[in-house]
């Protein structure tokens, strides 16, 4: 008996190589993008699936904080209506979250912008705000239309405007403390600490500017290349960052 299955299960592995063998493969132009993340090369194949007129919905599997936002900021830019599957490794529990119905309920002015807060309250490529987290961030962004500028303008151009910044400061002070009346981060963040004695964690106060202007800088890459993850901005991105490379070797060998 043990022969018997074992033959079958050679001969099924064989019929399987065998079929596999016979699939026509074709190279896909729409699929060709310089981007590396999975996060965003998803939303090829579901741009990709949503104009053949074959699918009635796509279905994104998926456990991932990232693609939720991705699908969240590209909810009207891909026509079919979309949900993320998630569960646990074992499947015995699945979830299907809404992506369209989600979108209309937060409104389009959100969703415009959704990517770029994400990138700035901490994603899988930039840092977070210890005890800060994205629900007092989205409370701030709908109370105040300037916040939803401000983010609008991230990742639009790889240059960040001092009028940028300032907004910026504003809006991690009011984050980090509702009380403040200051935009002046580095004033925040000496109240905190004054108002607490010193006695605090230092990971829970606001950065000071100089590592905030930073923490910008990595917002924005990453911003830039959420929000439109079917062009080729990485390859803009590698040069940028080579760019930066050489100036800083060349101003050292100078030095």
């Amino acid at each position: 008996m043990k022969s018997d299955k074992s033959l079958v299960k050679r001969f099924s592995l064989q019929r399987v190589v065998q079929n596999a063998s016979s699939f026509l493969w074709k190279e896909v132009g729409e699929l060709q993008s310089s981007q590396e993340e999975a996060d965003t090369r998803i939303f090829l194949h579901a741009d990709l699936v949503s104009q053949s007129g074959a699918y009635e919905a796509v279905v994104i599997t998926a456990d991932d904080t990232d693609v939720l936002v991705l699908a969240l900021g590209l909810a009207k830019v891909i026509p079919l209506p979309m949900y993320q599957e998630s569960g646990t490794s074992t499947r015995t529990r699945v979830t299907f979250t809404d992506i369209s119905a989600m979108a209309d309920s937060c409104g389009s002015g959100i969703c415009e912008v959704i990517v770029s807060v994400h990138a700035f309250t901490g994603c899988g490529s930039t840092s977070a705000f210890v005890g800060r987290g994205k629900a007092g961030a989205l409370k701030l962004l709908g109370k105040d239309p300037e916040y939803q500028e401000l983010f609008a303008q991230l990742g639009n151009d790889w240059d960040i405007s001092e009028d940028v910044y300032k907004m910026a400061e504003k809006f991690t002070c009011r984050m980090n403390d509702p009380r403040c009346i200051s935009a002046d981060v580095n004033k925040c963040l000496w109240n905190l600490f004054c108002t607490k004695r010193g006695e605090t964690d230092l990971s829970q106060l606001p950065p000071c500017r100089d590592c905030l202007q930073q923490h910008m800088q990595r917002a924005n890459c990453q911003s830039a290349n959420g929000n439109d993850p079917f062009s080729k901005i990485q390859i803009f991105l590698v040069l940028w960052i080579l760019h930066i490379i050489f100036m800083a070797g060349f101003c050292k060998t100078i030095d």
